[in-house]
């Protein structure tokens, strides 16, 4: 059993010691407050919000499709941010940017009951647990191809961490919403949205100055990459074009609509990756169109 406890304690530390401290903390605050908590009072707060309003089913889902739309910015996000760096960081400003942009709405949505106004801070709210998700995402996977040895367990650290904030959130929201104390989960929603401030600021993401300009587009990188870059952000704007229309045009037109972008995406990889590259990518929308 002391073998077994000795090995166990030396992989946590292993992991610590690759993924650093202040890292994993960064993520833990993502997770918990923003993929955690954060998105389960939008996703929790909404039906019950629509219904105060008055909106008919079709409305209703109408804003949900809207309020949900930032999730299909992420490839085109991805992209500015691996071109684009600010003051040298390619990251930084990028989530401060997306971190401070609810502020103002949010406040404000505190003491102006208007609807147009929360729609819009529910929009931000998940443009900001989209880009920040993202973003990370990108410097942990860089560190898991560094270290293969690790394996999955920033992974299920981070999986971990969301699964305990949307628990957590689940304990407070039910009573908070069915007293329809909107004003409680919106301050909520607020605080968990601004944790990630501070450890942006202090650069606890652990990201690297590239560079000494305040501003700088990588024209050369994107110029060696610009079949890649070109396909992906044609995706993402596909996606959102398909989610922002998906509730506004009849099914067949949008079943028509779809294919047509995926045959020009399939097109597009063939051209711009290696052939085994493409076959996983045919084999992966084979397996998604042919699902039920």
């Amino acid at each position: 059993m002391k073998i077994v406890s000795n090995f166990h304690l030396h992989k946590r530390m292993e992991f610590v010691s690759i993924f650093k401290l202040k890292l994993l903390i960064y993520i833990f605050i993502l997770n918990f407050f923003l993929t955690g908590i954060l998105y389960q009072c939008i996703k929790w707060v909404l039906l019950p919000l629509f219904k105060s309003y008055g909106l008919a089913a079709d409305w209703t889902q109408l804003y949900t499709s809207i309020i949900f739309l930032p999730y299909s910015a992420k490839p085109v996000f991805g992209i500015l941010s691996d071109l684009i760096s600010v003051r040298g960081y390619q990251k930084k400003y990028w989530l401060l940017l997306f971190i401070l942009l609810p502020l103002i709405p949010a406040v404000v949505s505190l003491f102006i009951d208007n609807f147009v106004l929360l729609i819009l801070t529910f929009i931000i709210y998940n443009f900001e647990i989209a880009i920040t998700e993202l973003l990370t995402e990108g410097v942990y996977t860089a560190i898991m191809k560094q270290n293969p040895q690790t394996g999955s367990d920033i992974v299920i650290f981070s999986n971990l961490c969301k699964n305990l904030g949307q628990l957590v959130s689940l304990a407070f929201l039910g009573p908070l919403i069915d007293q329809e104390y909107y004003t409680v989960v919106y301050i909520i929603m607020l605080v968990s949205a601004m944790t990630l401030f501070l450890p942006t600021v202090l650069n606890w993401l652990l990201e690297e100055k590239t560079n000494n300009h305040i501003l700088r587009v990588d024209t050369d990188l994107f110029w060696e990459n610009k079949k890649v870059f070109s396909l992906i952000f044609f995706s993402g704007i596909s996606s959102l074009v398909l989610s922002g229309i998906s509730v506004l045009v009849p099914y067949y037109l949008l079943l028509i609509i779809s294919y047509i972008l995926l045959i020009i995406i399939l097109l597009g990889s063939y051209f711009s990756f290696s052939r085994d590259v493409f076959y996983i990518i045919l084999y992966l929308v084979i397996v998604k169109i042919s699902k039920p």
